[in-house]
This record gives C-alpha cells, sequence and structure tokens, in this order.
C-alpha cells in the first residue's frame, strides 16, 4: 500500500529578534498533527517540527522525498513567517534563521521545489499557513516588492502530481534594505483545514471522503465569508493525476463508507513457462476486470514502480492486460507484484493489489 506521510513544521520563537514572536504556529501545528495522524481520519505517518534548526528541518524535507514511491502521498506544512528578499525570493524563517543572512539560515522555497522535482511520487502536497506564502510561485524569479506572482509562476517546477495550498494570495511582509516591512499578521487558514476535516465538514459532495480540493474549498468559504480575516487563500496544482484524498468524513462510518457504490476491480497474475528454472527469462500477465457498474479512468499498473502501458480508461464489465517480463539468474521463490490505481466515478482515487509468489527451479541438465 502507498504510504501517507506528513512533515509539519512550525516557528513561533527566533533568535533574531527582528523576528516577532508568534502565537499560533505550535497550537495549529499540533491540532493538524492529530488530526491528519488518526487512523480514521488523516491516516498519515506525521513528523512534527515545532521551533527546529535550518539544519533538521532541511534534512527532515530531504528525507521526506527520497527514496518514495509513486503513489506516495507526501504532505509539507509550514506555518510561521515567510519572508521575501528585496530580489523576490521567499524564505521560510526558522529558530536560529537571521534577518542579514536569509539565504543561508532560512528554508528556501527553492530547495523545496527541488526536492519535489527529484521525488518518484507523484501525489505532493505543499501548504503554507504564512500571510505572506503566496511568493512561493515565483520560481526563483526576480520580481518587485509587494508584487502577486501568476498561477504560471507557482507550476515553474518540473515535477508530477504537485498542488500547493497557501493561505493568501500576496507578500505582505518583506525586507527592504535591513527595514521589515509588513505587520506579520497571524493567520486562521489552519484552523479551518483541521476543522473541514475533523468535524467532516469538509467532505462537501458526503462520500466519505475528504479530497484536497473539497478541503481548500471548505477552507475558501469559511475564510472568504468571514468579515475578520483579511486573506484570500490560494491553490495551484501541476500535472496532478486525479483526486488526492486527504482524509476520511469521521461522521461517516467505515462500514456506511464501504456500503457506497464503489468500484470492484478483479485481477489476475498468470507467468510463461509454468514451471520457471534459471538463467531463463519469464513472461508475465496482469490481466484485470471491471466488475462494477461505474467506469474507472485514469488507471495505472505498475511493476517495481514501472508503467507498464500508457494510463487508460475501464468501463464496466470491460478488461484489460498488460505484459511484463523478469529474468531470474537464481533458483528460490521470488514474489512479484503489481500495483494499480484509478479514479473512479466519484472522483476519488483507489488503489490495488495483486501478488503472486513464482517458484524458479534449477535448469535440467542437457
Amino acid at each position: 500500500m502507498p504510504d501517507r506521510l506528513a512533515l509539519i513544521i512550525a516557528n513561533y520563537e527566533f533568535d533574531d529578534p527582528k523576528f516577532t514572536r508568534l502565537e499560533t504556529p505550535s497550537q495549529d501545528a499540533q491540532a493538524l498533527v492529530q488530526v491528519l495522524g488518526r487512523a480514521e481520519i488523516g491516516g498519515f505517518q506525521t513528523i512534527p517540527l515545532i521551533n527546529e534548526t535550518q539544519r533538521v528541518i532541511n534534512r527532515q524535507i530531504a528525507r521526506l522525498y527520497q527514496r518514495r514511491k509513486r503513489d506516495d502521498l507526501l504532505l509539507l506544512y509550514y506555518s510561521g513567517h515567510g519572508i521575501k528578499d528585496e530580489y523576490g525570493d521567499l524564505y521560510l524563517a526558522v529558530k536560529d534563521s537571521e534577518s542579514e543572512t536569509l539565504s543561508a539560515s532560512s528554508i528556501d522555497a527553492g530547495f523545496i521545489r527541488r526536492q519535489i522535482d527529484k521525488t518518484q511520487s507523484r501525489r505532493n502536497v505543499v501548504i503554507l499557513d504564512c500571510c505572506f506564502s503566496g511568493a512561493f510561485g515565483t520560481g526563483g524569479a526576480k520580481s518587485i516588492l509587494g508584487s502577486n506572482p501568476g498561477v504560471e509562476d507557482i507550476l515553474a517546477g518540473s515535477g508530477y502530481g504537485r498542488v500547493v495550498l497557501t493561505a493568501s494570495n500576496s507578500v505582505e511582509y518583506a525586507w527592504e534594505g535591513d527595514r521589515l516591512l509588513g505587520d506579520g499578521r497571524q493567520s486562521v487558514f489552519t484552523q479551518h483545514l483541521v476543522e473541514g476535516m475533523q468535524s467532516g465538514t469538509a467532505d462537501l459532495n458526503q462520500d466519505g471522503y475528504i479530497t484536497l480540493d473539497e478541503l481548500y474549498n471548505y477552507a475558501y468559504q469559511q475564510l472568504v465569508s468571514s468579515k475578520e480575516a483579511r486573506q484570500t487563500p490560494q491553490m495551484w496544482a501541476q500535472q496532478v493525476e486525479g483526486q488526492m484524498v486527504i482524509a476520511r468524513n469521521p461522521q461517516i462510518d467505515a462500514g456506511a463508507a464501504r456500503q457506497l457504490p464503489g468500484p470492484k476491480l478483479s485481477v489476475r497474475l498468470t507467468h510463461q513457462p509454468e514451471h520457471a528454472v534459471a538463467g531463463e527469462s519469464v513472461r508475465w500477465t496482469a490481466s484485470m476486470t471491471n466488475n462494477s457498474q461505474e467506469e474507472l479512468s485514469e488507471v495505472e499498473v505498475t511493476h517495481n514502480q514501472e508503467l507498464l502501458r500508457e494510463t487508460f480508461s475501464l468501463p464496466p464489465g470491460r478488461w484489460r492486460y498488460m505484459v511484463f517480463s523478469c529474468d531470474y539468474l537464481a533458483t528460490g521463490e521470488y514474489v512479484e507484484t503489481v500495483d494499480i490505481s484509478a479514479v473512479a466515478e466519484s472522483g476519488r482515487r483507489v488503489y490495488y493489489e495483486a501478488s503472486k509468489t513464482i517458484t524458479v527451479h534449477i535448469p535440467r541438465e542437457r
């Protein structure tokens, strides 16, 4: 099964007195860790980093994206001070950040983009809860202080399956020489994200699953309808395949969720020759049949993270097969597994897995 990993970064205490102390990041982060980590809601393995140093955080960010599978869901969250320097670059302040050396002592947004570019996962979510986080999409390009980056900027990476949620659409906190401009006001963005998942109200279509689109739309409506909030959340996506399910609706129990109409896919693995011998190539066939009443779209079948054929659709009652080969140089038992993902008509992405053991014998003497 794909992994679900969430790295939660929050900084509210800073060694540099030029960074004002914040009150909400710790509470927001702890609430997010709890809701994402609950098996019946988020089901994530969470890694909280509260008031940590740049060295610790950068290493954890790199580890988040290393050696991942295609369908792993990776979530990176940051709450704290986001600062756009005079060159238009965005940095995320941490405990030991220095206002005079931001590029060397804080988290460079460009570093995060490069890690996502390199990962094998095609399901990557970045959430920035700082009122000045809209600069994340500048891609390192120089821009005018206070300007709003265009949507095309946030798509400047080379990786697949990237979604970015930001608490605002502008940069309201920036450096001009040695002066800090803006008030760095508090954000309530994360509160609405947590509330939507915890209460289940972000499940807008009440199908038992909360997709990333639903979660964003819920938080957006809550913020723009509030008279107190002065934020307009933003969401950008790059080469995303299907819907990303962030959480289950805890108000719909697992039994009820399973009773919702859902796709039924049967998968069978076979190989030829039937009696494999060491040193010879074995031809495998993965056959699948759509036994449900709904069409499956964007179907992907992978073996060892390699796509067996181009993405396809599978109507009800239809079947498809994929072929791949394996070479076994030594005798013994081998387990071959194929992973299937597809998008159901409800919009949620579903996953299947099929495995078969093959016994490889010693070749007969001639």
